[in-house]
């Protein structure tokens, strides 16, 4: 409980830290072109992002933190709950397909396949159904 207490705080005051810099204010023009551009090209960003991050080993936390923080409804012209939504989805493909995901792991050795095996080939297909729906879904609503 230590450790996830200290990975939070941790997740929490990286992302304050990044506000003024360059690098957060890079994520958030992009974030708030893409927004302007399309909520579906947005939502597709923070999905790819979130996955390809976990994919080596961050855990979402740290990704999500990075990425709320510098997150403004007003100029991505959305609410508070639409943004919830996309990360909540964002979370949820980055878990299951992510090969470093202690679920993964543990059905990694069981079936006596690569983690990556387990995440990729035998959950991708669901992943993706899943967030192609919920990013259409979101994008409806939007």
């Amino acid at each position: 409980m230590n450790n996830e207490i200290i990975m939070y705080i941790s997740a929490g005051f990286f992302g304050q830290s990044l506000q003024g810099t360059s690098l957060g204010q890079g994520i958030n023009v992009l974030m708030t072109n893409l927004a302007q551009i399309s909520f579906l090209l947005f939502a597709l960003f923070v999905l790819v992002v979130m996955v390809c991050v976990t994919f080596v080993g961050i855990h979402q936390v740290v990704v999500v933190t990075v990425l709320a923080t510098q997150m403004d409804p007003v100029l991505l012209g959305t609410t508070k709950e639409m943004l919830a939504m996309v990360i909540m989805l964002a979370w949820f493909a980055s878990s299951i397909l992510s090969p470093v995901n202690p679920v993964n792991l543990l059905v990694s050795s069981l079936v006596k396949k690569s983690s990556i095996e387990v995440g990729i080939r035998d959950n991708g297909a669901y992943v993706l159904v899943v967030s192609a729906l919920g990013i259409l879904l979101l994008t409806w609503i939007h």
